[in-house]
Formats: structure tokens, C-alpha cells, sequence
């Protein structure tokens, strides 16, 4: 990831890029296994907002 990402994601997420950092530092603390859960909440959570109907339509 590029300085431009951090800042991106940072601003979408209404944190700082310390705090962006931070949070980071904490899913290093995970293992793999609770990566994976993590990933796979992240995804869904995704998946499911492309899939909920246009309020707008």
C-alpha cells in the first residue's frame, strides 16, 4: 500500500493515518486463523451490501 492509500482509507474509515496505523498494528496481533474470520466477515459484509436493493429504484 502507497501513503495515498493510507490516506484514502484512513479518511473513509473518519480516522487519522496514526490511528489507521494503530489499528493495523492491532490485526498483527491475530493469527491466522482469526485473520481468515476477520476476512471473511469483511467479505461478506460486502458481498451483502451489493446484493441489498436500491432504496433509490
Amino acid at each position: 500500500m502507497t501513503a495515498k492509500d493510507d490516506m484514502s482509507i484512513a479518511k473513509k474509515l473518519n480516522l487519522s493515518v496514526m490511528d489507521w496505523h494503530e489499528f493495523l498494528g492491532k490485526m498483527e496481533r491475530l493469527d491466522a486463523r482469526e485473520l481468515n474470520l476477520l476476512a471473511m466477515q469483511l467479505i461478506n459484509r460486502s458481498v451483502m451490501q451489493l446484493e441489498a436493493p436500491d432504496e433509490n429504484t
